[in-house]
């Protein structure tokens, strides 16, 4: 719907204004940051255009200005700003990286990390140790590579626990292509884990995968 057809109470503006911007959909904030559309397609028109492009915000805000600004009424001002509050958006949900008083859960640290790693292209291995009560005593980003993988450094990885007296340790990895399903690669690797750190006498608290914002865990 063209945005000139709507109420003016209707319009993405006037909603944020009177309604909160948390009801605004994802194509009427965009709209919000662009402002204005083109010769061709209204604000509405051009922003709905962006998302189904796209398909998703995650995948929106890893593109560029130059990118963005080859679509007609998007010049690179306009794509900077949407950018801009794109990155914003990223960096609030990293709010938990200031000091905390109280160790952090296993779930909240894997529900954290999911979010960050949700608008990574490159697939991350980060490792989470912890104490006997299964509190969180460190986090480390063990690897990162592209799109097809990233590397585990068993070896550095097994000495890091035994370093830090960890009582447990668990892997999180993301999918770059959304996909919360484990690869085979990903079952040797667990499995591969899960027998060295029983040599040890770690606990595995298990091998999780993140897509899209949310976690699941490798069945092994």
């Amino acid at each position: 719907m063209k945005i000139s057809d709507l109420p003016i109470s209707e319009k993405p503006r006037e909603k944020l204004r009177k309604t909160g911007v948390e009801n605004l959909s994802v194509v009427e904030l965009i709209a919000v940051i662009l402002g204005t559309g083109s010769g061709k397609l209204d604000v509405l028109e051009l922003s709905a255009l962006l998302l189904k492009e796209y398909r998703t915000i995650q995948n929106l805000a890893r593109t560029t200005t130059t990118e963005l600004s080859s679509f007609d009424g998007i010049g690179l001002a306009k794509a900077a700003t949407l950018l801009a509050a794109l990155e914003l958006g990223k960096r609030s949900a990293n709010l938990s990286e200031t000091v905390h008083t109280k160790r952090e859960t296993l779930q909240s640290v894997l529900e954290d990390w999911s979010r960050r790693l949700a608008f990574e292209d490159r697939e991350y291995i980060i490792a989470f140790f912890t104490d006997h009560k299964e509190e969180v005593i460190q986090v480390e980003t063990l690897s990162y590579g592209g799109p097809e993988g990233a590397f585990l450094d068993s070896p550095i990885f097994m000495r890091k626990a035994v370093r830090l007296g960890a009582s447990g340790v668990g892997l999180l990895h993301n999918h770059p292509d959304g996909i919360c399903e484990p690869s085979t690669d990903d079952l040797i690797l667990t499995d591969f884990i899960r027998r060295q750190l029983e040599t040890l006498g770690i606990k595995f608290l298990g091998h999780f995968l993140s897509a899209k914002g949310i976690y699941c865990k490798i069945g092994i």
